[in-house]
């Protein structure tokens, strides 16, 4: 059975214990008065606990919501809830009979995302009186809730072992795996390295489309050959983040041990790639059915040389170099440059296979003024806005007719995607760069962005970043994009748990995953 940790305010001590005591003694408890003794470190003792622990049992009363103390406990069990297995919830508010509705929320940050997620997502207790018949309720109701949530974690452990087990058949065992290697290294940190090739290669790719930027403008005609004003810009861009890749990532590949591979919507052009580099690469150029069929020992980068061509060649500001980064089957890296506004988001994701987002960081680099934000910290900012209202970006595809349909045709209940997205907004964008609209949601710019139809290409690196920053990305179905095939991919992505959620079900119910998946 779980551990609870017991958060509290001293004057409610006595009540507390007559919840907590009839519990079974198979249930561990942290409270203060049994954990702490004379020449402790009270903070670190306390933190110490809160992450030793399954559950944290937040007790919620008027002189609670008053703590500085309580308030400290709770940032590190909604930190440690951020990082749990499964997506379960760590933190359990207890209610009690005096505290109200606007005093509970200020326990949890004073954030928008937060009270938002108290009021309609978190499990919480409620004691309505101090009665003993009120005190016996909730310490029933506080028994059947820990071992509910015993129940569905090992049903989840469960699962996640049988997965383990079944996908120990078709890769290498754990002590070989590359990412193990990665953070094992015994110099510098090298995801960090990585991390840092990325941005690099992105900014020498967008300095080369920039360098077509002004000629594309001149005329939005398609050329005799059928390639649109782009194509130079695209194929040179695409060029020079290989060479930047190949030069500065080829160390590390031979010091490891790995292979690596390419991808890319202009690596089609494979043999006019090769003209302008040396030959030894022209294995580490794959089709899109030999990319994703790599899967073991492997560096993997998926390159996007301009995401936003429409919007280039007409001369609309809005488009990016991108790449994202496979390590053997599992995104880790990825970077997005706004050559236009000198802005590179950059994201990684270098925690255990299980769950890479446990140890992961996004931010945004402003060349031009050298500063470098934290994501994390503009979505925090955005979320304290009172005003705030909620904003949408869309893509409306233009090269398939039946997906662009599906998206603005009425279904048979007379509805139509786009008009319901625009009606769960406040204001809706449709912006023609997949990549740059999701770093727009990671900096809380935009609230989420939908895209029924698209590429690897197109969201791969988005992904990375807005996940490094605690966002959510998954297809229509709400399940996690799956890259292996490289098929087309549809997209829901926010910046918050409930209205990625609420995004799903707008989804679902006019039918649209049924219609995509036909």
């Amino acid at each position: 059975m779980p551990n609870i940790f017991i958060s509290h305010a001293s004057r409610d001590k006595q009540t507390i214990l007559n919840i907590i005591n009839p519990l079974p003694k198979r249930i561990g408890r942290w409270i203060d008065q049994e954990r702490i003794v004379a020449g402790d470190s009270i903070s670190g003792k306390i933190e110490n606990g809160i992450r030793n622990c399954d559950l944290f049992l937040l007790f919620v009363s008027p002189e609670a919501v008053r703590s500085e103390w309580i308030k400290t406990e709770v940032e590190i069990a909604l930190k440690k809830e951020r990082e749990q297995l499964f997506n379960m919830q760590f933190l359990v508010p207890v209610k009690m009979p005096d505290v109200k509705d606007e005093e509970y929320s200020t326990l949890f940050l004073d954030t928008e995302e937060e009270r938002e997620q108290l009021s309609e997502d978190r499990k919480y207790i409620k004691l309505n009186g101090y009665e003993d018949s009120d005190i016996a309720n909730c310490t029933n109701k506080l028994r059947d809730t820990i071992e509910q949530w015993t129940s569905e974690f090992f049903e989840n452990y469960k699962r996640y072992k049988n997965l383990e087990n079944e996908t120990r058949k078709d890769i290498t065992s754990n002590i070989d795996k590359l990412w193990i290697r990665i953070s094992n290294r015994a110099e510098a940190d090298l995801w960090d390295d990585l991390e840092d090739i990325a941005v690099q290669s992105v900014i020498d790719g967008g300095i080369s489309a920039m360098s077509y930027y002004k000629e594309s403008k001149k005329s939005v005609r398609i050329l005799r050959d059928g390639k649109n004003p782009s194509y130079s810009a695209d194929l040179q861009a695409t060029i020079s983040i290989i060479r930047t890749l190949d030069s500065a990532i080829g160390k590390y590949v031979r010091e490891l041990g790995c292979e690596l591979y390419y991808l890319g919507e202009e690596t089609v052009y494979k043999d006019e790639i090769l003209v302008s580099m040396k030959k030894d690469i022209e294995g580490e150029i794959l089709n899109k059915n030999d990319f994703f069929r790599k899967k073991s020992n492997c560096i993997k980068v998926i390159i996007d040389a301009i995401d936003g061509t429409s919007n280039f060649i007409r001369g609309i500001p809005f488009f990016c170099s991108s790449i994202a980064v496979f390590i053997e089957d599992q995104l880790r890296i990825s970077a997005i440059y706004d050559p236009l506004h000198h802005h590179v988001y950059s994201g990684l994701l270098a925690g255990p296979y299980a769950k890479p987002e446990k140890t992961a960081k996004a931010s945004v680099w402003d060349i031009t003024s050298g500063s470098n934000e934290k994501l994390i910290d503009k979505l925090e900012k955005t979320f304290t806005d009172p005003s705030r209202k909620k904003s949408l970006g869309v893509h409306i595809p233009r090269n398939d007719i039946n997906k662009r349909d599906e998206f603005i045709t009425p279904r048979d209940s007379g509805k139509t995607l786009i008009k319901e997205l625009a009606d769960h907004a406040d204001s809706i964008y449709a912006l023609n760069s997949g990549l740059l609209a999701l770093a727009q949601v990671a900096c809380g710019a935009l609230d989420g962005f939908v895209n029924i139809v698209t590429n690897a290409w197109d969201v791969a690196a988005g992904e990375v970043i807005l996940k490094a920053c605690g966002g959510n990305l998954t297809d229509f179905e709400g399940n996690n994009l799956r890259y292996s095939n490289g098929d087309k991919l549809s997209v829901v992505a926010a910046n918050n748990k409930r209205f990625h959620s609420s995004l799903i079900a707008l989804i679902k119910k006019i039918d649209v995953v049924e219609s995509v998946e036909s």
